[in-house]
């Protein structure tokens, strides 16, 4: 659980985050129309299914979709459908806003802040990007449908105040069962250390997740970009 000390530094950091220049999202694919670049989100799994204004969602609507996993009501008549695999996804998205118009159906996407230990401006971008991704994917069944290490410039964006620099990324992932694995205190997962070949060396780089806020909260004078859970 991070200390008050910590969370200051943090919110320093966040606030000074707002300033950069990052990293673009190098997984999504781009469109070029009319000489602009356009980001085009990724599918992923899961899907958010909401009544039209002053009307309901009948149950038995969701209920009998191809390659549904799980679902879930939220107080306000919201469906989340988790599929087996982003292909029904995607199927029962373009099925649902056929031959339901009514109602709002999207992509729901969770995203994950994350700090890292032992990173250096002479680790590959790829590289790490790969390591991260391939565990996140390995140990929560979830697919990452966005990755980015903050930069300015060329460089990683450091936090250097403290006894050693702290780089800072986020991950958006396709599943809420697979965002809660990273985030659960009681877990092994909200940290981890892992190894990242450098040549025929190996560097440990020390990770831990963040729910990720993407409205900075007031903590005092200072705004923060994660809660500290």
């Amino acid at each position: 659980m991070p200390t008050k000390k910590d969370n200051s530094s943090n919110a320093k950091n966040f606030e000074a985050k707002k300033q950069m220049k990052v990293s673009d999202d190098d997984d999504d694919d781009m469109d070029q129309e009319n000489g602009k670049k356009n980001i085009v989100k990724k599918p992923g799994r899961t899907l958010l299914v909401s009544p039209g204004m002053g009307s309901s969602l009948n149950e038995s609507i969701v209920s009998d979709l191809k390659g549904l996993k799980n679902s879930f009501s939220t107080k306000n008549g919201s469906y989340f459908l988790t599929f087996d695999t982003i292909e029904n996804s995607v199927i029962n998205h373009k099925k649902l806003r056929t031959e339901q118009p009514n109602l709002k159906v999207k992509f729901a996407r969770y995203q994950i802040f994350f700090t890292m230990n032992g990173l250096t401006n002479e680790h590959d971008y790829t590289a790490v990007k790969k390591l991260i991704t391939d565990y996140v994917q390995e140990k929560t069944g979830g697919e990452v449908l966005y990755f980015k290490l903050y930069r300015r410039g060329d460089n990683y964006y450091f936090d250097t105040k403290g006894e050693n620099p702290i780089g800072y990324g986020d991950l958006t992932i396709d599943t809420k069962e697979s965002m809660d694995l990273l985030l659960n205190k009681e877990g092994p997962l909200k940290e981890c250390t892992l190894k990242l070949k450098a040549g025929e060396a190996s560097v440990d780089i020390a990770i831990k997740y963040y729910r990720f806020n993407k409205t900075p909260r007031t903590d005092g004078q200072k705004s923060s970009y994660i809660n500290q859970v």
